[in-house]
């Protein structure tokens, strides 16, 4: 008897060990379905606000000086991937004085204000986005003539998600005047563009 069971005993233990590598295989399975299907962005009705930090240019009187910029953003979540945003933001740029020009140096100022509409994508837990707004956009400070005009906002980001709440990531900004760039770009007095690079923290409100 001890011949015919002795095999068998053997052989069920020499099985026990491969099914650990079985059990983690299945574990790792199941996280990373777990962590495909959870939710990686606002959602509908979900509130989100952002603060971003980075550099811009400026085109103003034939100069584009570059500076710090800083602006906040207020999302609604329309569904799952579209938004509603609202962006506000500010910007200096130091400028020398060009007597030839009879352009002031000192400190110009930019600021813009901007209602968009937002679409994300949703790939794990890195977040793409595209956005397209209206608003205004403004300059003053170092120049001849102060200028203020409708403006256009169009925008790429990518968010990375750090948890339900909180991501972080970089926004790609272009915005520019476009009723000024054929009546006004030519002469010096307009605001046609403008362009910013920034990083942003967002938080989440459920």
């Amino acid at each position: 008897m001890g011949r015919v069971f002795q095999p068998i005993s053997a052989a069920r233990h020499a099985r026990r060990p491969a099914c650990f590598p079985s059990v983690i295989a299945a574990a790792l399975a199941a996280a990373a379905v777990a962590l495909s299907t959870a939710p990686a962005q606002a959602d509908e009705d979900d509130w989100q606000l952002a603060a971003r930090a980075g550099i811009s240019s400026i085109s103003i009187e034939g100069r584009d000086p570059f500076g710090p910029r800083l602006a906040l953003d207020g999302q609604y979540g329309l569904t799952d991937a579209w938004a509603l945003r609202l962006t506000a933001g500010g910007s200096r740029h130091s400028v020398s004085e060009d007597m030839a020009r009879g352009l002031p140096g000192g400190a110009v100022l930019g600021y813009s204000a901007f209602a968009s509409v937002s679409y994300t994508m949703d790939i794990l837990r890195l977040l793409p986005s595209f956005e397209m707004g209206l608003g205004v956009l403004g300059v003053t400070g170092a120049v001849k003539t102060p200028r203020r005009a409708v403006g256009m906002q169009a925008a790429l980001a990518a968010d990375y998600l750090m948890g339900p709440r909180w991501s972080i990531g970089g926004v790609a900004e272009y915005v520019y005047a476009p009723f000024d760039l054929l009546s006004k770009g030519l002469n010096g007095t307009a605001v046609p563009r403008a362009f910013a690079l920034s990083a942003r923290i967002c938080w989440t409100i459920r």
